[in-house]
Protein backbone atom coordinates (compact mmCIF):
# COMPACT_ATOMS: atom_id res chain seq x y z
CA UNK A 1 0.00 0.00 0.00
CA UNK A 2 1.37 3.44 -1.38
CA UNK A 3 -0.30 6.58 0.34
CA UNK A 4 0.30 9.93 -1.77
CA UNK A 5 0.74 7.31 -5.05
CA UNK A 6 0.25 10.33 -6.97
CA UNK A 7 3.36 12.29 -5.71
CA UNK A 8 6.46 11.89 -7.64
CA UNK A 9 7.93 9.76 -5.12
CA UNK A 10 4.96 7.73 -5.22
CA UNK A 11 4.96 7.16 -9.05
CA UNK A 12 8.32 6.15 -8.66
CA UNK A 13 8.46 4.30 -5.60
CA UNK A 14 5.71 2.04 -8.23
CA UNK A 15 8.30 2.01 -11.01
CA UNK A 16 10.67 0.60 -8.34
CA UNK A 17 8.66 -2.23 -7.23
CA UNK A 18 7.76 -2.68 -10.60
CA UNK A 19 11.47 -3.10 -11.69
CA UNK A 20 11.98 -5.51 -9.16
CA UNK A 21 9.20 -7.82 -7.64
CA UNK A 22 6.96 -9.83 -10.05
CA UNK A 23 3.12 -10.11 -9.08
CA UNK A 24 2.85 -7.08 -6.76
CA UNK A 25 -0.41 -6.11 -5.99
CA UNK A 26 -0.41 -2.28 -5.05
CA UNK A 27 -2.99 -0.42 -3.18
CA UNK A 28 -2.46 3.28 -4.34
CA UNK A 29 -4.07 5.95 -1.82
CA UNK A 30 -4.72 9.38 -3.31
CA UNK A 31 -7.08 12.35 -2.80
CA UNK A 32 -7.54 12.10 -5.89
CA UNK A 33 -8.69 9.31 -8.20
CA UNK A 34 -8.93 10.70 -11.93
CA UNK A 35 -5.34 12.37 -11.55
CA UNK A 36 -4.08 9.01 -9.89
CA UNK A 37 -5.22 6.61 -13.41
CA UNK A 38 -4.23 9.25 -15.78
CA UNK A 39 -0.77 9.08 -14.22
CA UNK A 40 -0.69 5.00 -14.14
CA UNK A 41 -1.88 5.58 -18.35
CA UNK A 42 0.72 8.29 -19.26
CA UNK A 43 3.65 6.36 -18.12
CA UNK A 44 4.18 3.16 -20.68
CA UNK A 45 7.12 1.66 -17.60
CA UNK A 46 3.56 1.05 -15.26
CA UNK A 47 0.45 0.92 -17.35
CA UNK A 48 1.34 -2.37 -18.77
CA UNK A 49 2.69 -4.43 -15.85
CA UNK A 50 0.71 -3.31 -12.70
CA UNK A 51 -1.82 -4.52 -10.97
CA UNK A 52 -3.49 -2.34 -9.19
CA UNK A 53 -6.31 -0.65 -6.76
CA UNK A 54 -6.89 3.01 -6.27
CA UNK A 55 -8.52 4.12 -2.82
CA UNK A 56 -9.60 7.39 -2.94
CA UNK A 57 -9.77 8.96 0.29
CA UNK A 58 -7.90 12.29 2.59
CA UNK A 59 -5.92 10.39 5.43
CA UNK A 60 -6.22 13.57 7.46
CA UNK A 61 -10.14 12.04 7.92
CA UNK A 62 -9.81 9.50 9.80
CA UNK A 63 -12.64 7.48 10.23
CA UNK A 64 -13.38 7.85 6.51
CA UNK A 65 -9.82 6.46 5.76
CA UNK A 66 -10.41 3.57 8.01
CA UNK A 67 -14.05 2.53 7.04
CA UNK A 68 -13.04 2.68 3.24
CA UNK A 69 -8.94 1.05 3.89
CA UNK A 70 -9.78 -1.42 6.29
CA UNK A 71 -12.49 -3.68 3.88
CA UNK A 72 -9.90 -3.38 0.89
CA UNK A 73 -7.48 -4.98 2.71
CA UNK A 74 -9.09 -7.63 4.33
CA UNK A 75 -10.59 -8.71 0.94
CA UNK A 76 -7.14 -9.29 0.02
CA UNK A 77 -6.13 -10.58 2.97
CA UNK A 78 -2.80 -9.69 3.44
CA UNK A 79 -0.76 -6.54 3.46
CA UNK A 80 2.98 -6.71 3.24
CA UNK A 81 4.11 -3.17 2.98
CA UNK A 82 3.51 0.29 3.67
CA UNK A 83 4.81 3.14 2.16
CA UNK A 84 4.25 6.12 3.25
CA UNK A 85 4.74 8.98 0.80
CA UNK A 86 1.78 11.31 1.51
CA UNK A 87 2.66 14.71 2.68
CA UNK A 88 2.69 18.49 2.36
CA UNK A 89 5.18 21.51 2.64
CA UNK A 90 5.28 25.56 3.86
CA UNK A 91 8.13 27.38 3.72
CA UNK A 92 8.07 30.60 5.49
CA UNK A 93 9.42 32.80 8.34
CA UNK A 94 8.30 30.94 11.72
CA UNK A 95 6.88 34.52 12.62
CA UNK A 96 4.83 34.21 9.52
CA UNK A 97 3.71 31.16 10.18
CA UNK A 98 0.22 30.95 10.90
CA UNK A 99 -1.89 28.63 12.79
CA UNK A 100 -3.64 27.35 10.05
CA UNK A 101 0.06 26.30 8.32
CA UNK A 102 1.06 24.80 11.32
CA UNK A 103 -2.38 22.59 11.04
CA UNK A 104 -1.84 21.70 7.75
CA UNK A 105 1.90 20.90 8.14
CA UNK A 106 0.49 18.44 11.39
CA UNK A 107 -1.98 16.88 9.37
CA UNK A 108 -0.24 16.46 6.32
CA UNK A 109 2.92 15.02 6.98
CA UNK A 110 2.36 13.68 11.16
CA UNK A 111 -1.26 12.62 11.05
CA UNK A 112 -1.37 10.85 7.47
CA UNK A 113 1.12 8.25 8.99
CA UNK A 114 -0.25 8.03 12.35
CA UNK A 115 -3.75 6.96 10.24
CA UNK A 116 -1.92 4.87 7.31
CA UNK A 117 -0.24 3.12 10.47
CA UNK A 118 -3.32 2.35 12.86
CA UNK A 119 -5.42 1.26 9.83
CA UNK A 120 -2.49 -1.16 8.82
CA UNK A 121 -0.60 -2.37 11.58
CA UNK A 122 -3.49 -4.79 12.89
CA UNK A 123 -3.33 -6.86 9.32
CA UNK A 124 0.53 -6.66 9.92
CA UNK A 125 0.32 -8.25 13.92
CA UNK A 126 -2.18 -10.47 12.66
CA UNK A 127 -0.02 -12.00 9.78
CA UNK A 128 3.17 -11.26 12.13
CA UNK A 129 5.11 -9.95 9.14
CA UNK A 130 5.38 -6.37 8.03
CA UNK A 131 7.22 -3.79 6.14
CA UNK A 132 6.92 -0.07 6.99
CA UNK A 133 8.54 3.04 5.48
CA UNK A 134 7.53 6.55 5.68
CA UNK A 135 8.87 9.39 4.14
CA UNK A 136 11.00 12.30 6.73
CA UNK A 137 12.87 14.81 5.66
CA UNK A 138 16.51 16.09 6.19
CA UNK A 139 15.33 18.79 7.24
CA UNK A 140 13.98 16.58 10.39
CA UNK A 141 17.52 16.04 11.13
CA UNK A 142 19.11 19.37 10.91
CA UNK A 143 18.90 22.93 10.00
CA UNK A 144 19.69 24.29 6.58
CA UNK A 145 20.20 27.63 5.73
CA UNK A 146 17.61 29.69 3.98
CA UNK A 147 15.06 27.28 3.74
CA UNK A 148 12.38 29.04 6.46
CA UNK A 149 10.87 25.63 7.36
CA UNK A 150 11.21 25.18 11.16
CA UNK A 151 7.43 24.10 11.36
CA UNK A 152 8.08 21.59 8.39
CA UNK A 153 11.04 20.53 9.79
CA UNK A 154 10.02 20.18 13.44
CA UNK A 155 6.88 18.02 11.84
CA UNK A 156 9.13 15.43 9.91
CA UNK A 157 11.30 15.37 12.99
CA UNK A 158 8.00 13.68 14.82
CA UNK A 159 7.92 11.47 11.87
CA UNK A 160 11.71 10.62 11.89
CA UNK A 161 11.10 9.79 15.89
CA UNK A 162 7.83 7.87 15.28
CA UNK A 163 9.54 5.62 12.87
CA UNK A 164 11.79 4.92 15.74
CA UNK A 165 9.81 3.85 18.08
CA UNK A 166 7.05 1.69 16.30
CA UNK A 167 10.34 -0.29 15.15
CA UNK A 168 11.06 -0.76 18.53
CA UNK A 169 7.45 -1.53 19.49
CA UNK A 170 6.51 -3.72 17.20
CA UNK A 171 10.27 -5.90 15.86
CA UNK A 172 9.07 -8.76 17.94
CA UNK A 173 6.09 -9.70 15.48
CA UNK A 174 8.35 -9.51 12.88
CA UNK A 175 7.68 -5.68 11.67
CA UNK A 176 10.11 -3.69 10.56
CA UNK A 177 9.59 -0.08 10.55
CA UNK A 178 12.16 2.00 8.65
CA UNK A 179 12.22 5.96 7.38
CA UNK A 180 14.19 7.41 4.00
CA UNK A 181 14.94 11.23 4.71
CA UNK A 182 15.20 13.35 1.18
CA UNK A 183 17.73 15.99 0.74
CA UNK A 184 16.54 18.66 -2.00
CA UNK A 185 15.25 16.89 -5.08
CA UNK A 186 15.33 17.89 -8.74
CA UNK A 187 13.97 21.62 -8.89
CA UNK A 188 13.12 20.19 -13.01
CA UNK A 189 10.80 17.65 -13.27
CA UNK A 190 12.34 14.84 -14.91
CA UNK A 191 16.31 16.01 -15.04
CA UNK A 192 18.64 13.89 -13.83
CA UNK A 193 22.41 14.55 -13.20
CA UNK A 194 23.28 15.92 -16.62
CA UNK A 195 21.51 18.84 -15.99
CA UNK A 196 23.69 20.36 -13.00
CA UNK A 197 24.20 23.24 -14.88
CA UNK A 198 20.63 24.20 -15.76
CA UNK A 199 20.04 23.53 -12.17
CA UNK A 200 22.43 26.06 -11.35
CA UNK A 201 21.14 29.01 -13.02
CA UNK A 202 18.40 28.45 -11.35
CA UNK A 203 16.96 31.40 -8.83
CA UNK A 204 17.69 30.61 -5.55
CA UNK A 205 18.44 27.24 -5.95
CA UNK A 206 22.53 28.02 -6.05
CA UNK A 207 23.71 27.73 -2.54
CA UNK A 208 22.20 24.65 -1.80
CA UNK A 209 24.61 22.84 -3.69
CA UNK A 210 27.35 24.47 -1.74
CA UNK A 211 26.17 22.93 1.19
CA UNK A 212 26.55 19.36 0.32
CA UNK A 213 29.33 16.97 -0.96
CA UNK A 214 27.25 15.63 -4.10
CA UNK A 215 27.07 18.94 -6.66
CA UNK A 216 23.99 18.16 -7.79
CA UNK A 217 19.89 17.78 -7.02
CA UNK A 218 18.30 14.20 -6.19
CA UNK A 219 15.58 13.17 -8.10
CA UNK A 220 12.45 11.08 -7.23
CA UNK A 221 14.11 7.76 -8.29
CA UNK A 222 16.56 8.08 -6.06
CA UNK A 223 14.67 8.52 -3.27
CA UNK A 224 12.44 5.31 -4.37
CA UNK A 225 15.31 3.47 -4.92
CA UNK A 226 16.38 3.43 -1.04
CA UNK A 227 12.39 2.99 -0.36
CA UNK A 228 12.24 -0.53 -1.81
CA UNK A 229 15.58 -1.30 -0.73
CA UNK A 230 14.13 -0.59 2.96
CA UNK A 231 10.83 -2.29 2.12
CA UNK A 232 12.11 -5.14 0.57
CA UNK A 233 14.00 -8.22 1.70
CA UNK A 234 16.98 -7.15 0.79
CA UNK A 235 16.97 -5.21 4.11
CA UNK A 236 15.63 -7.69 6.13
CA UNK A 237 17.51 -7.59 9.18
CA UNK A 238 17.15 -3.43 9.22
CA UNK A 239 14.98 -1.86 11.26
CA UNK A 240 14.72 1.48 13.51
CA UNK A 241 16.85 2.79 9.97
CA UNK A 242 16.77 6.74 9.07
CA UNK A 243 18.46 6.48 5.61
CA UNK A 244 19.27 10.25 4.46
CA UNK A 245 19.22 10.13 0.37
CA UNK A 246 20.62 13.55 0.28
CA UNK A 247 23.59 14.45 -1.47
CA UNK A 248 25.09 14.25 1.74
CA UNK A 249 23.07 17.49 3.29
CA UNK A 250 22.58 16.48 6.45
CA UNK A 251 26.53 15.39 7.44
Amino acid sequence: MITGATSGIGVAVIREFLSLYSGCYFILVSRNRKRMRERIESDSDIKDRIRYEIVETDLCDLHKSEEILEPRIREKGRVDILVNVAGGFISKPFVETEAEDFYQLVMSNMFTVFVSCRTVLPFMLNQRFGSIVNVGSVLGLRSLRDTRCSVYGSVKSAVVHLTRLLSVEYGGYNIRVNCVCPGILNPVEGAGEGSYEAYRKLNGMNHYLGEQPLKWFGSSSDVAKAIVFLAGEQSGWTTGEIMCVDGGTGL
